[in-house]
Order: structure tokens, then C-alpha cells, then sequence
């Protein structure tokens, strides 16, 4: 069965560059590369970049401002240029890595603040005592 499926797909890959040997590509009729190509140098040199830090924030949007909104004579309007998030939509990826290290950031602080709650509303011994009830909760024992 593997071999019939190998057969297969080694048939069409060769159907494949045959079909793109005969006919070229109309990009290169007016001098654009593959896009594919262009595309994957694009995403190649964006992941190139340094892991961001909290301080590195994206630039803002040149339309708007920074604001996510454009105001008009009667009226404001989300910026079309940043779709209102506020920054500069040139480098997505850089944008995408900094928020992704916000929220992991803001997950960090939310843990933290609820240990620190958690701490500060129990005594040791009711601290002991739950922690014996999680241990012991899954268990259908009733000693």
C-alpha cells in the first residue's frame, strides 16, 4: 500500500516540474521572483530578529498617531492603517512576538497576585488544612 501511494506521489511531483518546465511563469515575464521565495526571506528575517523585552515596544502608527482612531470634521473613525490597534503594521511579527511576552508578563502578575491574596487571607493552619483536602480530594476514602 505504501508503495502504491510513493508511486503515486512521485508521479505527480514529476507531472509537476514537467507542467512548470513547459509553461514559464508569467511573473517572470515582468521581472518579479517567486513570490513563495520572497514570501519565506520575508518571514526568515522577521524571525531573525531578537527576542523582544517588555521595553521594546512596537513603533506607533504614522497615520494616527499611536491612537487607533483617525478624527474627521464630525466624526472619528478606527485608523485604517493600524486596523486600531495602535501600531505600526510594517513588521506583524515583531508586533505578535512583543504581545505574546505582555501576556505572559500580565500571566506571571495575575499568579503572583493571587498567591500573595492567598497568603495574606489564610493562617498557616488553614493553609495545611487545604492542602491536605486537595491531596486527599480525589480519593473516595473516608477515614
Amino acid at each position: 500500500m505504501n508503495e502504491i501511494a510513493e508511486q503515486k506521489r512521485a508521479t505527480l511531483e514529476e507531472r509537476v516540474k514537467k507542467r512548470d518546465n513547459a509553461t514559464p511563469s508569467i511573473l517572470e515575464s515582468y521581472g518579479f521572483e517567486d513570490p513563495n521565495q520572497q514570501q519565506e526571506q520575508q518571514v526568515l528575517s522577521n524571525l531573525a530578529d531578537a527576542d523582544p523585552a517588555l521595553r521594546d515596544r512596537p513603533a506607533p502608527c504614522p497615520t494616527c498617531g499611536g491612537k487607533g482612531w483617525v478624527k474627521t470634521l464630525f466624526s472619528k473613525w478606527e485608523c485604517s492603517a493600524c486596523w486600531g490597534t495602535t501600531y505600526d503594521l510594517s513588521n506583524p511579527i515583531a508586533i505578535i512576538k512583543w504581545q505574546k511576552l505582555c501576556m505572559e508578563w500580565a500571566k506571571r502578575d495575575v499568579q503572583r497576585s493571587r498567591e500573595a491574596l492567598y497568603r495574606a487571607t489564610k493562617t498557616e493552619a488553614e493553609r495545611e488544612e487545604d492542602a491536605i483536602q486537595e491531596f486527599h480530594g480525589s480519593s473516595k476514602r473516608t477515614d
